[in-house]
C-alpha cells in the first residue's frame, strides 16, 4: 500500500508540476480509446504497478486538465493539493457522512463548514446547509425545499399551478431540475435581461401579475450570483424585496459567483445574497477543491429537514439522542460521501487571506484582460467582465472600426455578423485542437462570442498574454479564408 500510495502521489505531482512546460491535454475519438480500454475485466489481476503505468499512459492521457494556468473554458478548477489529500482521506476511512452515530467528528466538521458559509454570506443564525455535489444537484434540492415550504404536499392542484421564474441567462440545472420536479414546460418563465444580462426585475413583476390573473400560483424566482455565461449578477436586494411583497420564494443560484464574496468587489456585486431563500455554492470553483464539493445553504434549515425528512424503522438507531445532527435528513442522498473535509483541510491549511488573495488575483487580471481587449481594435467586448469571465469577439481587419468601446457594434450587416461568426468559430475550433491553451463558446443576444473564465490560482499574466496572441493569430488565418 505504501509503494503504491507513494506512486499515486508521485503521479499527481507530476502532473501539477509540469503544467507550464504542456499543453491542457489531449482528445481522441471514441473508436481509438475503445480498442485502447474496452473489453472484460482480468480474471487474474495484474500487476499494480503496471496498472498504474496503463492508466497514465491509456486513460489520464486523453483528459484535459481543468486545473491547467491557461484552461478558461466551462468554469475551471483550480484544485489544490490539500483538497486532494482531503479526498484520499475521505475514501481511505470510507467515511459515511449521513448519520452522527456513525461519524459524529465528521458531521461536525461539515456542520462548521457550513456555518463558515453562512456567515460569509450573511444569513441569519437559523440558517443552516448541506453538502452535495454540485450546483445541478444543489439547484434541484433548492427547489423541492420551496415546493414543500410554500404548498401543502397533498394539495396537487396548488402544485399543478404553480410557475418557476429565471432569466435568460439561467444554468440549464434549473429547466433540469424543472423537470424532475413535472413543472409543465409552460410554467417556467425565462424572462428577458437588461444589456448587463441581469434579471429585469419590471419584467419578473409584470409575469408574475399576468400569472396571478391566469389563477397560476407564482413559487419561486432564481436569481443568477455569477451566470456561467457572463459572471452576471442579478440586481438581489430589489428581487428580495419584490419577492417578500408577493410571497414567493427567491433562490440565488451561486454556484459560480456566491465565494467571491469573500472580496471587496464580490461583496459589492453580491449585495443582498444573505436575503435569499436559498442560495447554491460550489466551493470546488472559486475555494481551490476538488470536484464535486457542491453545497445548499437554506434560510430556515428546518424547512431542508421537512422537505426530506423520512423515518424507516431500519433507521431508527440513528435518532437516540435529539441533539444528534444527521445529514441524511437534509437532502436526498442516506448514503453520501464526506466532501466537507476537502474544503476544511484547504481552508485550516491555506487560511481564509491565501484563498481570498487568489481570490482577488483572478479578479485583476480579469479586469486587466477586459482593459487589453478594450484598448485593441482587434477585438470587440460582448459583456461588460463580472466576477472573472470576459466575453468578446475578434474582429477581421477589414472589418475594425476606430472606435474602441466595449459595446457591440449595432449597425453591422446580418452578412458581416455572419462572418464574424465563422471567424469566431474558427479561433475557438483551432485552438482547442492545438491545445496550448483551452477555451470555449458562448452566444449573446444572437453573437457568437468567445468566452475566457479567468479562476485559477495558478495563472499569470504572461499565460492571458499567451492565450490572447494565439487568438489574434488564429484570427488572422480565419480571416484569409472566410
Amino acid at each position: 500500500m505504501r509503494r503504491l500510495g507513494a506512486r499515486g502521489v508521485d503521479m499527481v505531482i507530476r502532473h501539477l508540476e509540469g503544467f507550464r512546460r504542456r499543453t491542457t491535454g489531449e482528445t481522441a475519438g471514441r473508436a481509438k480509446l475503445e480498442a485502447l480500454l474496452h473489453g472484460p475485466p482480468p480474471v487474474r489481476g495484474r500487476a499494480p504497478l503496471a496498472v498504474l503505468r496503463r492508466l497514465e499512459r491509456d486513460v489520464l492521457k486523453y483528459s484535459l486538465s481543468t486545473n491547467h494556468p491557461r484552461f478558461y473554458g466551462f468554469i475551471p478548477s483550480g484544485a489544490s493539493f490539500p483538497g486532494m489529500l482531503g479526498d484520499f482521506l475521505a475514501s481511505g476511512f470510507n467515511v459515511y457522512s449521513g448519520a452522527w452515530i456513525e461519524a459524529a467528528g465528521p458531521a461536525q466538521i461539515e456542520l462548521t463548514v457550513i456555518d463558515w458559509f453562512r456567515r460569509w454570506l450573511g444569513m441569519p443564525a437559523t440558517a443552516g446547509g448541506t453538502m452535495v455535489s454540485g450546483g445541478s444537484v444543489a439547484n434541484l434540492t433548492a427547489l423541492v425545499v420551496a415546493r414543500e415550504a410554500m404548498l401543502e404536499r397533498s394539495d396537487r392542484r396548488a402544485r399543478a399551478r404553480t410557475v418557476l421564474y429565471a432569466s435568460d441567462q439561467t444554468h440549464s440545472s434549473i429547466e433540469r431540475a424543472a423537470r424532475v420536479l413535472d413543472f409543465p414546460d409552460n410554467h417556467v418563465r425565462l424572462l428577458p435581461t437588461d444589456d448587463q444580462f441581469r434579471l429585469s426585475v419590471a419584467a419578473l413583476e409584470a409575469s408574475i401579475r399576468r400569472d396571478r390573473k391566469r389563477g397560476l400560483r407564482p413559487l419561486c424566482v432564481v436569481a443568477n450570483g455569477g451566470s456561467t455565461n457572463t459572471g452576471s449578477v442579478d440586481p438581489l436586494p430589489e428581487l428580495a424585496r419584490l419577492c417578500r411583497h408577493h410571497k414567493v420564494w427567491l433562490h440565488v443560484d451561486a454556484a459560480y459567483g456566491g465565494f467571491a464574496v469573500l472580496t471587496r468587489r464580490g461583496r459589492s456585486a453580491l449585495r443582498g445574497i444573505g436575503r435569499a431563500d436559498s442560495v447554491t455554492l460550489d466551493p470546488h470553483k472559486w475555494l481551490c477543491v476538488p470536484y464535486e464539493a457542491g453545497c445548499l445553504m437554506v434560510r430556515d434549515r428546518r424547512l431542508l429537514r421537512r422537505a426530506f425528512d423520512v423515518r424507516p424503522e431500519y433507521l431508527q438507531d440513528i435518532r437516540l439522542r435529539k441533539e444528534n445532527f444527521n445529514f441524511s435528513d437534509y437532502g436526498i442522498q442516506l448514503t453520501r460521501s464526506w466532501r466537507a473535509l476537502k474544503i476544511w483541510l484547504t481552508l485550516q491549511i491555506f487560511g481564509t487571506r491565501r484563498i481570498v488573495a487568489s481570490m482577488d488575483r483572478a479578479l485583476d487580471l480579469a479586469a486587466r484582460t477586459a482593459r487589453r481587449l478594450a484598448a485593441s481594435p482587434a477585438f470587440e467586448i460582448l459583456a461588460p467582465p463580472s466576477l472573472g469571465v470576459i466575453c468578446f469577439r475578434y474582429i477581421p481587419e477589414d472589418l475594425r472600426r476606430k472606435s474602441s468601446s466595449r459595446t457591440p457594434v449595432a449597425s453591422r450587416s446580418a452578412a458581416e455578423e455572419r462572418r464574424l461568426r465563422l471567424v469566431n468559430e474558427q479561433i475557438v475550433r483551432s485552438i482547442q485542437e492545438r491545445h496550448w491553451s483551452f477555451l470555449t463558446s458562448t452566444v449573446l443576444n444572437g453573437r457568437y462570442s468567445v468566452r475566457l473564465c479567468i479562476l485559477n490560482h495558478r495563472t499569470l499574466w504572461s499565460d492571458i498574454l499567451d492565450t490572447l496572441g494565439e487568438i489574434e493569430t488564429a484570427g488572422s488565418a480565419a480571416s484569409a479564408i472566410v
